[in-house]
């Protein structure tokens, strides 16, 4: 854990952008936002070439970090702890941000942080690579004696995060299928060993996220109820595993390579073969409404079944709707066995899908047997794939191949 207490910290930076002045027509906001928290020592320079404001008087914009001679700094004092106000002036415009000063120590990147949580707040920042991991121990329940879906929160990504050759565990991980061959729902996994579903919003503010991967990704087989009979079906995997009228938006996904994964089943102590049919870059698996705008994901996926770049597998009931806008994928997708794939999304039930200005520009794997089955299935499948919202300012150039041999997207 960091070595201060930064419980409060985001407390003072939900009300610390209160300061902003309009004089005249003139608007002054931040850009680039300060941080939270400085160590002792830290850079006044640098962190002036961190901070950037935007300017707009009349019809002129210009966006400037503190280092320009055309504003007035004042506050910025990293020499001992305490709570400081950074004052940001351009004329006679100005506003103002506080953060704390702390001892700063170095801290292994990879453990878990929660400092940034309060169970009483409604917005919430992450700052770094454990933040999120921290977020994902929040929703998973991993925590002692604290778990939160985040249901009508919304979580803020500050930084671009790396996660190669970090050992990923999604945030709302666990089967999409609980006792009972039934589809995982916020009320229905409850009571299971693995209970989030991830419910709120998370916005990545233009923020990266690079090398997300199920390598090392070892689920408790627990949580997966038919654990005792061998092979595993219904796995899930994504940035987020299980979500349910959610929203994700403003984020990118690069660098990615999902290949499939295996369980360790904790009754048997043996290690079990996992069959993913809900993996994607952003959400495995969701049930009700998801919404998702301004994502962009490329790399590899290699799934057993609905697979795919946003949403592996949407599920719901008559009326739930799954939306994409400003969505892009590059990725190249594959199965391991017969299933379904897809550009954007792998596969939905009853849900209404939308898109809306998206594309995909990747490749799509499927095997000739594949093909058949689905031909033989095209009215069942008519009957459970529902899309009546239809395609607006949509294009694909994907290469599409059957048993690696080119074919049309739409053929």
């Amino acid at each position: 854990m960091k070595k201060f207490i930064s419980l409060f910290v985001i407390m003072i930076a939900l009300f610390a952008v209160t300061s902003c002045f309009i004089d005249a027509g003139t608007e002054i906001e931040f850009v680039s936002m300060p941080k939270s928290v400085y160590p002792v020592g830290y850079s006044i320079e640098q962190a002036k070439g961190e901070i950037s404001v935007k300017v707009t008087s009349g019809t002129n914009t210009q966006v400037l970090n503190l280092n320009s001679s055309l504003l007035t700094i004042s506050g910025l004092d990293f020499t001992k702890v305490g709570t400081y106000t950074l004052v940001v002036k351009y004329d006679t415009v100005s506003i103002s941000y506080e953060y704390m000063v702390v001892n700063g120590e170095e801290k292994d990147p990879t453990e878990i942080d929660i400092d940034w949580y309060d169970k009483e707040r409604s917005t919430f920042y992450l700052q770094d690579l454990g933040d999120l991991l921290g977020f994902a121990a929040i929703v998973n329940g991993k925590v002692d004696g604290l778990q939160d879906n985040f249901e009508n929160k919304t979580v803020y990504l500050m930084a671009d995060i790396d996660l190669t050759d970090v050992i990923w565990t999604p945030i709302g991980e666990g089967p999409r299928k609980v006792v009972g061959e039934t589809n995982a729902t916020p009320l229905n996994v409850k009571n299971s060993p693995q209970k989030g579903m991830f419910q709120g919003t998370f916005d990545g503010l233009g923020h990266t996220i690079t090398g997300l991967t199920d390598e090392g990704y070892i689920p408790q087989m627990a949580a997966y109820k038919s654990s005792t009979f061998g092979d595993i079906h219904g796995a899930t995997f994504g940035l987020f595993g299980r979500a349910s009228n959610a929203t994700i938006k403003n984020i990118n996904v690069v660098n990615m390579n999902i290949t499939g994964f295996v369980g360790y089943n904790t009754t048997t102590s043996e290690h079990l073969k996992i069959y993913s049919d809900a993996s994607a870059a952003l959400v495995g698996y969701s049930y009700g409404n998801m919404t998702f705008e301004n994502c962009s994901v490329s790399g590899i996926i290699i799934g057993d079944d609905a697979s795919s770049a946003l949403l592996g597998r949407g599920y719901g009931e008559a009326g739930n709707t799954v939306e994409l806008t400003n969505c892009t994928s590059d990725v190249e997708i594959s199965l391991s066995r017969e299933g379904k794939a897809g550009g954007l999304i792998g596969f939905t039930v009853k849900v209404d899908v939308y898109f809306t200005n998206c594309s995909f520009t990747g490749v799509n794997n499927m095997n000739q047997e594949r093909i058949n089955e689905l031909k033989d299935e095209e009215r069942e499948q008519e009957k459970r794939m529902h899309m009546p919202g239809g395609f607006v300012f949509c294009y694909i150039t994907a290469k599409v191949y059957r048993d690696n041999e080119p074919i049309s997207p739409v053929d």
